[in-house]
């Protein structure tokens, strides 16, 4: 693409640059030659041909900018469409996937109520209602890509937070690496979507894990 634009800037330059020395050239001998027939081309003769070389110098670098510019607009211009593409089906999924998904968190939260009085199963249904409610978070991410859903800011300690996710960070670590979190002495309040910022917690523990193929301890560590 550039070596095309180049080319283009150029042929631009050439053509001025041609047409004005043909002109200068032509208008002088016109002017002069007819009436001289020894004639040589004058200071001035030079002097403008030197400034149309300079000036179509000047033409091939303006020319080459706008054309740079005209290109990166058109490359953004493509790049958008194909993210708001993109973003459409990204939303159609996301709904759909949330239709399944609803079904899935209350049935679940109907058989851990029924199984009170078994543990074991008590426990397998809790873990498709977080498996569930896991993936309406990842849900509401997809909306929030496909700008369907904006950004809620709201107030909140980040360690509550992380100490509440932290059920969920232990299943999502797997069995070989163990996650450990301190609660800061002091509460830090931060202003933050929930679901972005559960997934950036998530993923600092997935990108742990698999740094971590032989298992190990994701742990936080306060350094101010």
């Amino acid at each position: 693409m550039f070596r095309k634009i180049d080319l283009a800037s150029y042929r631009i330059a050439a053509i001025y640059c041609a047409a004005g020395l043909v002109y200068i050239w032509l208008s002088d001998w016109i002017v002069v030659g007819e009436r001289s027939p020894d004639w040589r081309p004058g200071i001035e003769t030079l002097k403008g041909s030197l400034f149309v070389i300079a000036s179509a110098v000047r033409i091939a670098w303006l020319a080459r900018r706008e054309m740079r510019h005209f290109d990166n607009a058109l490359r953004v211009s493509h790049a958008a469409q194909r993210m708001e593409a993109l973003g459409r089906i990204t939303s159609g999924v996301a709904h759909d996937f949330n239709n399944l998904l609803t079904l899935v968190i209350s049935n679940a939260e109907i058989l851990e109520q029924e199984l009170a009085d078994q543990p074991e199963q008590r426990a397998c249904a809790a873990s498709i209602l977080s498996a569930g409610e896991r993936g309406a978070q990842l849900v509401t991410h997809l909306l929030t890509f496909a700008r369907e859903r904006p950004a809620r800011l709201v107030e909140m300690d980040i360690g509550e937070r992380i100490a509440a996710l932290h059920p969920i960070l232990e299943r999502s670590a797997g069995a070989g690496v163990s996650v450990s979190f301190v609660p800061p002495e002091v509460p830090i309040r931060v202003l933050s979507d929930l679901a972005q910022l559960d997934a950036a917690v998530l993923n600092l523990v997935i990108n742990a894990r698999d740094a971590m193929p032989a298992g190990g301890m994701c742990g936080s560590r306060r350094m101010l």
